[in-house]
């Protein structure tokens, strides 16, 4: 996976065998990002579903989420401070729980990718057939999903750096 072709194809893979190996309805992995005017969002990038269940990528209410708007502001402050989020859907907030059972998920934990030591976004897995209790395995199953992701996203950030310097050297050069 790091060392695939394109980060995007390998997370395609790696979230479908992460899924199969947790035995779980959804895994998703979602990106932050700064507006100016709306604050801190977060939109969804990738996912896997399993047989049956729907898939939620399209859904255009899962792009530039709101944190506050949406009443995810536990959300925010657990995963920038490095901490996952878990449980069963009717045990968090009523601020949460909505939004969330629209999606038919019953339990879910996600966890933070950083990149640079910056919040980047979150991994997630979700039960959309049992309320069940994630074991400490799983949960730092996702951690360990999380700083994989993390660690490759940056690989291709500094490679994408490395090339336009390379790029602009050779320009340079062509000048001269």
């Amino acid at each position: 996976f790091l060392h695939g072709a394109t980060v995007a194809h390998g997370l395609q893979g790696i979230l479908a065998k992460f899924g199969r190996a947790a035995d779980v309805s959804r895994v998703y992995i979602f990106e932050n990002e700064i507006d100016p005017h709306d604050g801190l969002l977060t939109s969804l990038r990738h996912e896997w579903v399993a047989q049956g269940i729907s898939a939620q990528l399209e859904d255009p209410v899962l792009h530039r989420l709101s944190y506050a708007e949406m009443g995810f502001q536990r959300w925010a402050h657990l995963l920038k401070r490095g901490m996952a989020v878990f449980g069963r859907v009717l045990e968090f907030p009523e601020s949460e729980q909505a939004f969330l059972l629209r999606q038919s998920i019953q339990a879910l934990v996600v966890a933070p990718i950083f990149v640079d030591d910056l919040w980047w976004g979150f991994i997630g897995f979700d039960d959309c057939t049992e309320a069940r209790r994630w074991s400490s395995m799983e949960i730092d199953a996702l951690y360990t999903a999380g700083n994989i992701i993390g660690a490759a996203l940056r690989r291709k950030r500094n490679e994408e750096r490395i090339s336009t310097l390379s790029r602009e050297m050779l320009k340079a050069q062509d000048y001269e």
